[in-house]
């Protein structure tokens, strides 16, 4: 581009030095207007080198800003026209300097020649804003691209997510990879030498101390549990837990779960119960009194364990016998109501009358389990 000033700049002074020499040589006034057609005619040339330079610098700038050649190349090609041009009137000025001698008017020009010059001035001057229009909107664009860039560049700061994954990850910008290349090549292909993420190093390291720590506390000082030994108390820890929840079962009999017992301490237990709350109305050993008799088949409420059961933990106030629960535990009422039924059968002296109806066992309650859980 510096060509091309020095170019345009050269053929300026080679004109401005023509026209003043040419004036020099030869002025001549016309008789109608009083205006040498020479000097018009410089006047316009002169006019016209002027834009030619203006669009020139207008073209060089765009260019520069918008980086675009092939813009700047069209611009110099019209330019050149318009040098062209001017080199061609300015020849022809010479020849008509030939005839200064002869007293005649160096140029004429007629009033086609005149508006022919005015509108490639005119042409050229709109050109010149437009260019200018064309600069001072690209200016503007690159001034509001420039305080946004700004303004984001200000306004973006990195949040602690970024920060933090920056750290962990070590990750390198995609435009820092050339530097992390390897030299050698395998097939086109080129390997990054990035180093490991933070995060996964320090899990290695901490997996190397954990590994220590664990072969001296189990295998050297032996202070923690093998497996097997951990096995071993966990079985007794489950057992323990077995044994508290069949024993809470056990307090939770009702007349629906209720079972007949038939060990010796459970058998103890309800003779112990019987004696001391059951005897003064059936008699110490079931025959009968104020209460029905529980050695014989005949129930007056049914003689199953459930039956029993449920007799005695609701009683029968109507006919006198009160509500034991509450008094007696579940355990107790079972133990009490399998005692009863150990009657069945012994026949003592002095037992009442029959009363109720004939209880005949179900043979699925005949065979049932009477076994408890201890």
């Amino acid at each position: 581009m510096k060509v091309y000033m020095k170019r345009i700049f050269i053929l300026t002074l080679a004109f401005l030095s023509s026209v003043l020499s040419l004036n020099a040589e030869s002025v001549v006034l016309t008789t109608q207007s009083g205006t040498s057609d020479t000097l018009i005619f410089s006047l316009f040339l002169a006019a016209i080198i002027f834009m030619a330079i203006i669009i020139y610098a207008l073209g060089k700038a765009i260019v520069q800003i918008s980086k675009n050649k092939k813009l700047w190349e069209n611009i110099w090609n019209k330019s050149a026209v318009v040098v062209l041009f001017i080199l061609a009137n300015l020849f022809s000025a010479n020849a008509y300097a030939q005839d200064a001698a002869t007293n005649q008017p160096l140029i004429r020009l007629s009033d086609g020649d005149i508006y022919f010059l005015s509108l490639i001035v005119l042409t050229m001057f709109g050109i010149v804003l437009i260019l200018f229009i064309a600069l001072n909107r690209l200016l503007k664009g690159l001034k509001q691209e420039d305080t946004a860039a700004a303004l984001a560049a200000k306004e973006h700061k990195p949040s602690v997510i970024e920060v933090w994954s920056q750290k962990l990850t070590d990750v390198v910008p995609i435009e820092q990879e050339e530097d992390l290349l390897f030299d050698h090549e395998y097939d086109g292909i080129r390997e990054l030498d990035n180093n490991l993420p933070p995060w996964w190093k320090w899990m290695f390291y901490i997996s190397i101390v954990f590994a220590v720590v664990y072969m001296l506390h189990y295998h050297v000082f032996k202070t923690g549990d093998l497996s097997i030994a951990e096995y071993h108390k966990e079985m007794r820890v489950a057992e323990a837990n077995v044994m508290a929840y069949l024993k809470d079962k056990a307090l939770n009999v009702d007349e629906f779960s209720v079972v007949t017992v038939d060990t010796e301490s459970k058998l103890a237990n309800g003779k112990k119960v019987w004696t001391k709350n059951c005897v003064v109305c059936h008699g110490a050993e079931g025959q009968g009194g104020t209460g029905p008799n529980m050695t014989d088949e005949y129930w007056v409420h049914g003689g199953d364990i459930k039956d029993l059961f449920k007799t005695i933990k609701y009683g029968v106030p109507e006919k006198g016998m009160q509500v034991w629960n509450g008094v007696l535990t579940p355990v107790e009422m079972q133990n009490v109501a399998s005692y009863i039924l150990t009657f069945q059968g012994t026949n003592p002296e002095g037992q009442k009358e029959k009363e109720g109806e004939l209880y005949v066992p179900k043979v699925e309650e005949a065979e049932a389990d009477t076994s408890v859980v201890e």
